[in-house]
């Protein structure tokens, strides 16, 4: 099986099932207040407990990707996120609804970072754990690197930081209001 393979279908099935996890709120918000007779500000506390526990979840699981790699810690939280869909599933009440979502966000917390590392450590690169490397024609700095004012005349130095100022600039035109519409 080419390495592409091996890296992407398992990579991107995974973060399509974090993805889903994430959103199942917006889709089954409905019928799960119906059945348990919860509010809108119910529905608004589950939602946000899964971001505290995708929150909560991104150091200890970056530091456990960088010991371990990806492919482990992808299958450890989803795992955890079967887990949490589980006990949302079969959940009787408001806290074990919680406890399913904030489990759901732990176990989606590596959905985007794990394929980025995995094809990072596939490729035979040196592993990078910032996307630094991703934009600059040269190595991230450390802590012990010494810092040297880039030339402001450099085309390497200029074209990666001004694409998002590009970018950016560009946003107001593309959303600038029609004249047909906003009127009062």
């Amino acid at each position: 099986m080419p390495l592409i393979m091996r890296t992407l279908v398992p990579f991107a099935f995974a973060y399509l099932v974090a993805n889903l996890v994430r959103v199942v709120n917006a889709v089954a918000g409905g019928p799960i207040s119906e059945d348990l007779g919860l509010n809108a500000a119910d529905l608004g506390l589950l939602t946000s407990v899964y971001f505290i526990g995708f929150a909560a979840a991104q150091l200890p699981f970056g530091i456990l990707m960088d010991r371990y790699g990806p492919r482990l810690v992808e299958a450890t939280t989803l795992l955890i996120a079967v887990a949490g869909c589980l006990i949302f599933a079969l959940a009787p009440s408001l806290l074990a609804l919680a406890q399913g979502r904030f489990l759901n966000g732990v176990g989606s917390a590596v959905g985007l970072k794990a394929p980025l590392a995995a094809e990072r450590h596939a490729s035979s690169r040196k592993p990078s754990t910032c996307q630094h490397s991703w934009f600059s024609p040269s190595p991230p700095a450390s802590a012990t690197t010494p810092l040297r004012p880039p030339s402001p005349n450099s085309p390497k130095t200029l074209a990666p930081s001004s694409a998002p100022a590009r970018f950016g600039a560009s946003c107001p035109w593309f959303a600038r209001p029609t004249s047909h519409c906003c009127r009062s």
